[in-house]
């Protein structure tokens, strides 16, 4: 597709097929009615509601809000334990963590890309602002950050190769046949791709036709059927004094509308942006233009970041990731009892700053290693994969997977740009909001003052009976039991969550009914 530049700015990197594109061949519970004893049984009176069911998400295992995960009125009872002759216990409804996500967004300039009647980016930006808005996504922590972002050393404009030194050539020159759309290079060898030959490598041409009649955009074009005219396709050329107005005809004076002179028509590409502008630097990218705080309060922050955001530049997905989850660790580790992941949100492959294009040159091995890391690190943080792709893309996909599973939640979500974008793209968010439900879990405190950590018990029903959950010792012995749990413990080794093993995880969010109860008191009952 053709590009156009607004003539206030002349900035056309945007317009070179900047962006990040997939296509390879170019450039670039309430409690129970009873309680429970580690080997022993018994009876009580139910515990209390414990507050409302957790919203997001379609499971349908029943927990519950609350501040300090303590149900309503919970019961009491005596039960024989096995080694802990009797024990008091009490139930409390299983109370989720809560969950903060910083959400690292791609503003490159293919989000700019149609879709149906509109863009990837606006479709995008309003299924956020739907998803920030809706009630059931009240108490949620939120934070936001975009990428590209510009290098702090890289200039914001330029004019010339000379001005870029260190960040690659001036965006004055265009691969001549990569048409459609537009395609930035240096030299004709940048124009190679795929054993073809794209080339030359010539300065940017534009309508001047169309130029003149929209009283000052520039229409970029390939050739003269771009603009319906002939001799209309010319290169970029401006007044001698003033190289942010345009003329056409080489040597000839150039003067304002009062007839004063402007010197001479002189041949040169427009005032650009460097090839290499984004940042390559993690730090950059761990800094949010919205920090994390809780919804609705910062919904409006949210919703004005992205409305000022313009999409431009290419995707430097490996340093915006390893960004992300340096922030969202950071945050963990001042926030030990909440639920933290990132959101990496992409319509494509990286295409800048790529460590190793020899080795890995679609740049998504770098991705999945910064996702890997975040997993592995302590806290532990996930990553979320949301992707959005043409239907005819059969890489991609596969590709963001891979980033997913690093990072520890399996598959990405597919945003195919054939159906509604901004309804795919919000059931996304609303499964990544519900997807924490079962699996992290506050500890109860009893009413008897601090628990002990060595007589918690976990029970689900699913049915009419409560099927104890055992616990491990931590995420390592799980294996593949899906009725185990384990303690997550703060940097003092102090545990400040219940984490539902992974198969025992699976099982939960995939449960059509049931309750989740925690009982303390008794003897943790161990595998």
């Amino acid at each position: 597709m053709r590009r156009g530049l607004a003539l206030a700015t002349l900035f056309v990197a945007g317009a070179l097929g900047g962006g990040c594109s997939s296509d390879t061949s170019k450039p670039a519970p309430r409690g129970l009615g009873t309680t429970h004893a580690s080997g022993g049984m018994g009876a009580s009176d139910t515990g209390g509601s414990g507050g409302a069911g957790a919203t997001g998400g379609t499971t349908m295992v029943t927990l519950t809000g609350g501040s300090n995960g303590v149900g309503a009125s919970a019961g009491s009872g005596t039960a024989a334990a096995a080694g802990d002759m009797a024990c008091q216990s009490q139930d409390f409804a299983a109370t989720r963590v809560p969950l903060d996500l910083y959400v690292m967004l791609d503003s490159s300039e293919s989000m700019t890309e149609t879709t149906g009647n509109t863009t990837k980016w606006d479709a995008v930006s309003k299924a956020i602002t739907s998803f920030v808005n809706d009630s059931s996504s009240a108490g949620i922590g939120i934070g936001l950050q975009f990428f590209p972002l510009q290098d702090p050393d890289a200039p914001l404009e330029c004019r010339s190769d000379a001005d870029c030194t260190g960040f690659g050539h001036c965006n004055q020159r265009f691969c001549q046949n990569a048409g459609p759309d537009f395609y930035g290079c240096g030299q004709n060898s940048d124009c190679a791709f795929n054993g073809q030959d794209l080339g030359p490598c010539a300065p940017l041409t534009h309508c001047w036709s169309s130029f003149i009649a929209s009283g000052g955009y520039v229409e970029l074009c390939h050739n003269d059927s771009d603009c319906g005219k002939a001799d209309d396709c010319i290169p970029f050329s401006h007044c001698g004094t003033n190289d942010n107005i345009l003329c056409n005809g080489v040597g000839r004076a150039c003067q304002d509308p009062d007839g004063n002179s402007l010197g001479t028509c002189t041949q040169a590409g427009p005032v650009s942006t460097c090839e290499h502008w984004a940042s390559c630097d993690a730090g950059t990218y761990a800094a949010p233009v919205v920090k994390i705080a809780p919804l609705p309060d910062i919904a409006t922050s949210i919703v004005l970041a992205i409305g000022a955001k313009e999409p431009a530049g290419n995707t430097p997905s490996a340093p915006a990731l390893a960004g992300a989850i340096q922030q969202a660790h950071d945050w963990a580790l001042a926030h030990p009892d909440h639920q933290v992941a990132v959101v990496l949100a992409t319509d494509g492959l990286p295409s800048e700053c790529i460590a190793d294009p020899n080795g890995d040159p679609s740049g998504i091995d770098g991705v999945t290693a910064a996702a890997k890391s975040g997993l592995s690190g302590t806290p532990s943080v996930k990553t979320f994969v949301i992707g959005v792709f043409g239907s005819d893309d059969t890489t991609a996909p596969q590709n963001l997977d891979a980033i997913a599973t690093a990072g520890g939640t399996k598959d990405a979500f597919v945003v195919t740009t054939g159906s509604n974008v901004e309804q795919q793209f919000l059931d996304a968010l609303d499964t990544i909001r519900g997807s924490g439900i079962s699996c992290e879990l506050q500890i109860p405190t009893p009413t008897s003052g601090k628990p002990d950590f060595g007589r918690v018990n976990v029970y689900f029903t699913e049915t009419d009976t409560a099927e104890l959950f055992y616990n491990v010792p931590d995420e390592q012995s799980c294996e593949s039991s899906s009725n185990t749990w384990y303690y997550a413990v703060d940097k003092d080794g102090v545990p400040n969550k219940i984490i539902a093993c992974p198969a025992a995880c699976t099982r939960l969010q995939a449960a059509t009914m049931g309750k989740l109860t925690i009982s303390v008191g008794c003897l943790t009952v161990v595998r």
